[in-house]
Order: structure tokens, then C-alpha cells, then sequence
């Protein structure tokens, strides 16, 4: 799988107390990933710019033909604060799933970059301030590439300028762009080539990323409190995925 096994759930899972009080919540759905066959991640944002991880998220959710989460359409749900010994501010436990939103709470499509620009964090140090494992930020790709690990498994790296001059070079386990980018150049018979015209995709959109912490895994020590950090989602105007499929 793409995403490091540290984001899945760690130790006995601890039962929410029925009688836990809730607060339903709209929210849209910002970073989409698979850990493994049994479990994914989601992070999503509200109207108002509050980060929630919604828990638990199942794989099936996230990849294959029956999709719960998807980008640009919000979900609603009923939520109470995490109480797993290892939880983040923003984990929230799913109490109840309820019927998607009717409206456009984000705002129609021409809309939607200017909500996602009020929301962005001025770095991605500011992202991960105190304690906080999920921020949204401003970035500008300079490389879009494949790496083979020790496990003969490949990972999608974006290399990416935050607004404050700072280079980055992270895996990418979002599941859109990882399986649309590994499309493109897994197998390619210039994969160079293929990953330039897909840089140059990309420099010609407005994108934004979602920066996201792993829990700790200590293979980071004294960087982002020993959490690795990730693209977890990748969000572009105009959308990349229309534009990914026109040149294959």
C-alpha cells in the first residue's frame, strides 16, 4: 500500500460510549488515502476551516467501486472527540453517518479555490504547529517522480516550494493522484519525459496540497515530532485529473 503503516489505528481499539455527545458536521474531504486492505485515512475540513479525521475509515471507502469518500463532495456525519491513546486533535470518532448535504456549503465549482485559499496555512511549519497533524498550504511543484523502496514497492514523490521559499520532497499516498500519476509513468518508455509533461501540467494550475503527519513512527526523530510527513491530498485549478487524462 502506499501510505505508511503507522497511520493505521495502533494498540486495542477503545469503544466510543454510546451516550458520548456528538456534533453532526459537514465536511469535505481534503486527504483521501489506503493503508492497507482493511483500513484508509481521510482528513476533511468544515465550512467554517476546522480540521476532523472522521475514524474509522475502511479501504473499501476509499478505493474500489463503492466509494464513500470522494473530493469535491461533501459528506455529513455525527462525530465526538477521539478518546484512542493515541490520538491527534483532530481525530474524531464516527458515531452516526447522516444524509449527505443538499446545498453547496463550499460554494458552487468557481468558488471553491477562493474558500480553499482562505483556508491555507502560510507554510507548512505553520501547519503542523502545537500539535496539529493536517494543514492545507499554497505549494508549487518542481518535480513529479516514482521511487522504488527497499520492498520493491514505488511511491509517487512531489517536489514542492510552500509560500515561505522552503523545498520539499514527500511521498505522495493520495489515492487520485498516486494511481493517476503511476498510470502515467509506471512502465512508460520515457518516464522522464512523461513525468515532465506532468510537471508541466501542474505548473500551469493554482495548487494547493494537504500536508499530513503520519503518527510516530521514530524514523524521524526531531522533525515534525517524529512523524513522517506526507502529501496526503492534491488539489488543483483546474483539476489535474481531467488534465492528467487528456495526455495518456
Amino acid at each position: 500500500m502506499l501510505t505508511d503503516f503507522n497511520c493505521r489505528p495502533q494498540g486495542p481499539v477503545i469503544p466510543v460510549p454510546t451516550d458520548s455527545p456528538s456534533e453532526d458536521l459537514v465536511l469535505l474531504p481534503m486527504v483521501i488515502t489506503n493503508i492497507d486492505e482493511e483500513y484508509g485515512c481521510v482528513s476533511a475540513l468544515t465550512p467554517q476551516g476546522r480540521w476532523v479525521r472522521p475514524e474509522p475509515v475502511l479501504s473499501s471507502e476509499v478505493v474500489g467501486e463503492q466509494l464513500y469518500y470522494r473530493y469535491r463532495q461533501p459528506f455529513r456525519c455525527a462525530v465526538a472527540p477521539g478518546v484512542q491513546e493515541d490520538r491527534r486533535p483532530e481525530d474524531h470518532a464516527i458515531m452516526k453517518r447522516l444524509p449527505t448535504p443538499e446545498d453547496a456549503p463550499y460554494g458552487g465549482k468557481d468558488q471553491l479555490a477562493t474558500w480553499m485559499a482562505a483556508q491555507c496555512d502560510a507554510s507548512v511549519n505553520e501547519a503542523f504547529a502545537g500539535e496539529r497533524s493536517v494543514g492545507l498550504v499554497h505549494a508549487t511543484p518542481e518535480r513529479v517522480y516514482l521511487q522504488r523502496s527497499t520492498r520493491n514497492r514505488v511511491f509517487v514523490r512531489l517536489v514542492f516550494k510552500d509560500p515561505s521559499g522552503q523545498s520539499y520532497d514527500w511521498i505522495v499516498p493520495d489515492v487520485v493522484f498516486s494511481e493517476l500519476t503511476l498510470l502515467q509513468l509506471r512502465g512508460a518508455s520515457d518516464a522522464e519525459a512523461s513525468a515532465d509533461r506532468l510537471l508541466t501540467i501542474l505548473k500551469a494550475t493554482k495548487m494547493f496540497i494537504a500536508a499530513a503527519l503520519t503518527k510516530p513512527n521514530n524514523r524521524f526523530p526531531g522533525v515534525f515530532r517524529g512523524c513522517q510527513p506526507l502529501v496526503g491530498g492534491v488539489h488543483t485549478f483546474p483539476d489535474y485529473r481531467a488534465l492528467f487524462e487528456a495526455v495518456r
